[in-house]
């Protein structure tokens, strides 16, 4: 375990608050009527399909998230996407996290019933309210006015009666409440202001929310003698966090001969392809033109939304030089929504603590766009030294249309 350096950030300045709304209460279900909206078959889907069935195994928390209403928290546009494995904009340049890293950062928080938490980042209340279903109570903080009075008004006509909400500076935290059992704080640089390790009660942890680019990583900490002390590094998009989905990978590679895993999608179970997971939007078929008989489509129609499958790869970056990705594609009208979207197939290399290394542009086969036939594709990437997992993911990354591909191999290089 490391201890965590705290970043000094100097002599606070006053701390200017407006007070949105403050509810007092215990946490009690929420009103019949809004359990038994016309969502409630797609967030059970969600839930089942999306959570439990890729890792997320505390009860208390699925439960909670089968009964929270998460189109409510959606923009009205967005409302028909809600149970959809996606992230969705709030406006105000923010986000509502995907339901899959949502209740990833919960389960790593591991609130228990009498716990009190502080969340740093309302946002649209989402989070604020699966937590009131979780804990004694929850103090959340925004720093959006106009965002954290509409959360705030939102959690009240819901009853989630034992969130408070204000509106302030987050890294001032909420000193008249404390001390905290549990707080989320969201940090791009990955550190956590002395104000805060100050409002947390001894033994107390602190999930960190670190977003690096397009990755994104939940760090735990403990305090422990009034330090906070490292304990573990959670990437939403690493098999390693769920344990029934790593055994493949201990048991079939050794880090010197990494390969792809059914990479010419022979192999499925319950209709998915076996060795690849967190697949969404995706469906084995069979394609004549194809060199095997089977093949993996990725279709999406609505823009923004995952169409992917990921599979983990054991790799010693000090016994594995570079390596060779190829894999047959053939696309369908695939057009981007945004700038952002490369529908593409990456490597990503993760050290030992599982933190994402820079993937080289070497490391991508594609993006690819519009209406092409079956095409060979291949690259070779340098591994960095420091590399132990490298994630191979095929991905839409948010376009729309069909991508197929068939063939994907992996081959490593020794010194």
């Amino acid at each position: 375990m490391n201890v965590w350096t705290v970043a000094s950030f100097g002599q606070a300045s006053c701390f200017l608050v407006v007070l949105s709304s403050i509810v007092t209460c215990c946490a009690f279900p929420l009103a019949a009527e809004e359990q038994a909206d016309a969502y409630g078959d797609a967030r059970t889907t969600m839930v089942d399909a999306d959570l439990s069935g890729n890792g997320i195994g505390n009860e208390r928390l699925l439960k909670a998230m089968r009964t929270i209403p998460r189109h409510r928290f959606c923009l009205p546009e967005d409302q028909k996407h809600a149970y959809a494995d996606q992230s969705l904009p709030i406006g105000h340049k923010r986000k509502l996290a995907s339901p899959y890293v949502t209740a990833g950062l919960i389960e790593l928080l591991d609130p228990r019933p009498n716990d009190r938490i502080l969340e740093l980042g309302t946002g649209s209340g989402y989070q604020a309210a699966i937590l009131s279903q979780l804990a004694t109570d929850v103090y959340s903080v925004e720093s959006i006015e106009e965002l954290g009075k509409a959360s705030a008004s939102l959690l009240k006509e819901l009853k989630c009666k034992n969130v408070h909400t204000r509106i302030g500076d987050t890294l001032e935290g909420w000193p008249e409440a404390a001390p905290f059992d549990r707080i989320l704080f969201t940090s791009c640089s990955g550190t956590v202001p002395a104000a805060l390790i100050d409002q947390l009660r001894e033994r107390g942890k602190v999930v960190v929310d670190a977003v690096c680019g397009n990755e994104e990583l939940f760090h735990l900490f403990e305090k422990q003698h009034g330090r906070l002390v490292a304990l573990k590094v959670w990437s939403p998009f690493s098999i390693a966090n769920a344990d029934n989905l790593k055994q493949h990978r201990d048991e079939k590679q050794s880090p010197n001969k990494s390969e792809i895993e059914n990479g010419d999608f022979e192999l499925s179970e319950d209709g998915k392809a076996t060795g690849w997971y967190f697949q969404r939007q995706a469906a084995l078929a069979e394609d004549r033109e194809a060199p095997n008989n089977h093949v993996l489509t990725f279709e999406n129609k609505e823009p923004g939304r995952h169409a992917q499958a990921i599979q983990e790869v054991a790799i010693d970056g000090r016994a594995v030089v570079s390596l060779r990705l190829s894999v047959r594609a053939k696309g369908l009208e695939i057009h981007n929504s945004s700038s952002a979207d490369k529908p593409s197939m990456v490597i990503r290399f993760y050290d030992a603590h599982q933190r994402p290394i820079t993937v080289e542009p070497s490391a991508i086969l594609g993006p690819w766009r519009g209406t092409f036939g079956w095409e060979t594709y291949t690259c070779v990437s340098s591994v960095p030294k420091t590399t132990r997992k490298a994630l191979v993911v095929i991905s839409m990354g948010g376009a729309t249309g069909r991508l197929t591909v068939d063939d994907a191999q992996l081959s490593a290089s020794a010194p």
